[in-house]
């Protein structure tokens, strides 16, 4: 960029030689012009005057002397027109000098135009290969996440399953017994067996901290209550045993249901939603 200020700076100096060269050579035109008109007159003068008046002899001495400055202004006005030619050159060299200059400064241009499009692709492809591996090992351990908490659901919600069938079973041996017995139901004992299931559920729920088994040991919390006011609501009248006749079996293999149905949605989630994620990010 330099080089080329610098030509075109050489130009328009080159430009104000010519131009002043230019007006040199006017005025010398117009200076011999001049002198060549009064040639004229004298010579016309002479053919006028006889050689025999004294007059003669002036125009003589005055032709001697205008001949003399024409050799003088035409010596100065070929002067004049040599260094006109010579701006004139010099003037159309700068002006080819400064077009190459131009043109290899575009030239320039256009090469490190290419090459800094082709860094920079290169850049973005870079950016965006580790802006998707970063994407990518988020993924991966999103997905991994997701896998492993489906078993630690599993583990967990089979476990309360377990202690949910031997609470029924000892309700039914309780009940069985004090119908044979006439004796009371143990209301303290169950209800004891009740808050430590329901204080276990709770426990490990804050260890896992997942919003689908939390919902489901808040429903599991009120059935247990259900199951503790049916114990409650077992009364004795005339010395015989009177419970409400209430399905408890059928409630506890409801929650058993309600259970599989919880962790089939956690198995379902943690499988369709690193797939969709990973459809989206493919899109974009």
């Amino acid at each position: 960029m330099d080089e080329v200020k610098m030509m075109q700076n050489r130009v328009l100096d080159a430009q104000d030689k010519f131009v002043q060269a230019q007006e040199s050579r006017r005025e010398a035109g117009k200076a011999l012009s001049t002198v060549q008109n009064r040639l004229k007159d004298i010579y016309n003068e002479l053919d006028a005057t006889s050689r025999g008046e004294e007059r003669y002899l002036q125009l003589i001495t005055q032709e001697h002397a205008v001949l003399k400055e024409e050799r003088r202004l035409q010596a100065e006005f070929g002067i004049r027109e040599k260094e006109e030619r010579e701006t004139f050159s010099l003037l159309s060299n700068c002006v080819k000098e400064s077009h190459e200059k131009e043109r290899a400064q575009a030239e320039r241009t256009k090469y490190w135009s290419v090459i800094g499009s082709v860094f920079g692709t290169i850049i973005g492809i870079l950016g965006s290969s580790i802006n998707n591996e970063f994407k990518m090992r988020e993924l991966r351990k999103l997905v991994k996440e997701s896998t492993m908490k489906p078993d630690v659901a599993t583990s967990l919600l089979n476990k309360h399953e377990q202690e949910l069938n031997s609470i029924l079973n000892d309700m039914k041996n309780l009940l069985n017994l004090s119908f044979k017995n006439k004796e009371n139901i143990s209301e303290h004992a169950i209800a004891s067996r009740l808050d430590q299931l329901l204080h276990s559920v709770s426990g490990k729920h804050e260890e896992e901290k997942n919003s689908y088994i939390n919902e489901s040991v808040r429903r599991l919390n009120q059935n247990m209550q259900e199951l503790k006011s049916i114990i409650n609501s077992a009364q004795k009248y005339d010395g015989q045993l009177l419970a409400i006749p209430v399905d408890l079996e059928g409630l506890i293999n409801a929650q058993k249901n309600e259970t599989r149905l919880v962790l089939a949605g956690v198995t379902f989630v943690g499988i369709v939603v690193p797939i969709l994620i990973t459809y989206f990010l493919k899109l974009t």
